[in-house]
């Protein structure tokens, strides 16, 4: 069973796109997990209209700030972490795929990732960057060399995509729980619990469409707003907490 986890903002420009290529993917037996986290535009509505049992909608109890852009990265991180947390609670696949809520999936990218999945706890693939007229400003944007398998370095050098992210459920009893000071991100935390626990690959082919518009959330190709002291204290924090978090037979 495959549980693909979405978490969802005001996204109605591009959601539909989204959901429509990864249901086209999905069994009958699977689901598209989605967070809400407090929309005020037509998201629901548009999740709503698709009508599809495999879809499970859930609402996440504390709603973004109307003035979200006035929060700084590592707020922004936690509102977005603990929304996609809700999602992960519901899940029951024996994979796990995170999804952002306006990117576009190729057809063969749960079937290449779970091939991938047979033989490791965590794959990455890599993927093309597109803008909000689906045009391709670059096709390959990932670089093999940044998925170092080892923790220590992955906490201060993390790089995680959660939107090219996928593991086995086996996973979750490192991942979770999140430290309630969700610095790092989602996708970085579980990223470096399989780096520190289990196996984890990369697939170099591009297996979805990253879409950069202004109005969301990803880091790629925009200048971190963070300082060096906020950048050192967040890694310092994500390195101790996955010390403290021990190995479960």
């Amino acid at each position: 069973m495959i549980s693909v986890c979405m978490a969802t903002y005001n996204g109605e420009t591009f959601l539909k796109k989204q959901i429509d290529s990864i249901l086209s993917q999905l069994g009958n037996d699977d689901e598209l997990i989605i967070s809400d986290d407090g929309s005020i535009d037509k998201t629901i509505s548009i999740i709503n209209e698709i009508n599809d049992q495999r879809i499970k909608l859930y609402h996440h109890s504390s709603a973004v700030p109307k003035n979200k852009k006035k929060f700084d990265l590592h707020t922004i991180n936690h509102y977005i972490s603990f929304n996609f947390l809700n999602a992960l609670n519901k899940a029951k696949g024996d994979y796990i795929f995170f999804s952002d809520q306006d990117d576009i999936w190729y057809s063969y990218k749960i079937e290449k990732c779970i091939d991938v999945l047979n033989n490791c706890d965590m794959v990455l693939s890599n993927f093309s960057l597109i803008n909000n007229t689906d045009q391709v400003i670059i096709n390959k944007y990932l670089k093999k060399r940044r998925f170092i398998n080892n923790y220590i370095i992955r906490s201060f050098s993390p790089g995680y995509s959660g939107c090219a992210m996928a593991f086995r459920k086996e996973m979750l009893k490192y991942i979770l729980p999140f430290p309630k000071d969700m610095s790092c991100g989602h996708d970085n935390w579980a990223g470096i619990c399989v780096a520190k626990f289990g196996k984890l690959s990369f697939i170099d082919e591009p297996l979805f469409q990253h879409r950069i518009h202004e109005k969301n959330n990803s880091g790629f190709c925009k200048k971190s707003p963070n300082n060096i002291l906020q950048k050192i204290n967040w890694r310092t924090s994500m390195f101790f907490n996955i010390l403290m978090r021990k190995r479960k037979k």
